[in-house]
């Protein structure tokens, strides 16, 4: 899959004359990270200076990559300005949340280092300080039935009545339901991006169900429990 893999432990500075402030990344912790898709993260900040730092404080946050000889080019759409919303005393931490897209730079290499950043903030300016970098194996898009593969909503699961599928993808033209040993049991045609299984009379227990596609393709395959 066209991804980004992330697993990040950052550490940084955001004063150009001392180390003030270091950032630590916990959500998400580990997996993919496609670009041009938002991402919820999860972070905290530290003081790591000897002084509190007065709200309001200013600094951003940003992704870049680097080479090998250490040269960094930010990816300068994507730096985010925050500030503190309350003094933070030294060796204290606050944890924040952020929504961010990445999207990465046309022409980026498969295999490449990627950092992020504390930047100084000056009105719309970000300058970058520091950075801790690793290196990513980069891609930049989803295919069209990975795409698909992420729009499908399976409710509910469990079931005891009926299941519903719901997919953002007009290709998509049935469900084939099977029992654990792979035997097909049912197929149920997609209307207008939906279809609905009726399990009512299926023995309670676990089944799997593939999306196919009209060119034959498996959009995505998955398994419900039936409980009845």
């Amino acid at each position: 899959m066209k991804k980004l893999l992330l697993s990040i432990l950052m550490f940084a500075c955001v004063s150009g004359m001392a180390q003030t402030l270091s950032i630590r990344l916990t959500e998400p912790a580990s997996g993919t990270i496609t670009s041009g898709q938002a991402v919820t993260y999860t972070y905290y900040v530290k003081n790591v200076s000897s002084n509190t730092l007065p709200t309001g404080t200013a600094f951003g946050i940003g992704f870049g990559s680097a080479n090998s000889q250490g040269q960094y080019t930010p990816f300068s759409t994507n730096v985010l300005s925050k500030s503190l919303s309350a003094n933070l005393a030294s060796g204290d931490s606050v944890m924040l949340t952020q929504s961010f897209t990445l999207t990465l730079p046309a022409g980026t290499n498969q295999q490449s280092i990627i950092c992020m950043a504390v930047y100084t903030v000056s009105g719309t300016q970000a300058t970058f300080q520091a950075a801790s970098c690793r290196v990513y194996t980069l891609f930049n898009s989803l295919t069209e039935i990975e795409k698909a593969a992420q729009s499908l909503n399976v409710y509910p699961n469990p079931a005891s009545d009926l299941i519903n599928f719901a997919i953002d993808y007009n290709k998509a033209t049935t469900v084939k339901m099977m029992d654990i040993t792979g035997r097909v049991i049912e197929t149920v045609n997609f209307n207008l991006n939906n279809a609905q299984v009726d399990v009512r009379n299926y023995n309670a227990g676990i089944y799997m169900y593939q999306v196919i596609d009209n060119e034959g393709n498996i959009v995505k395959a998955g398994k419900v429990t039936v409980n009845n």
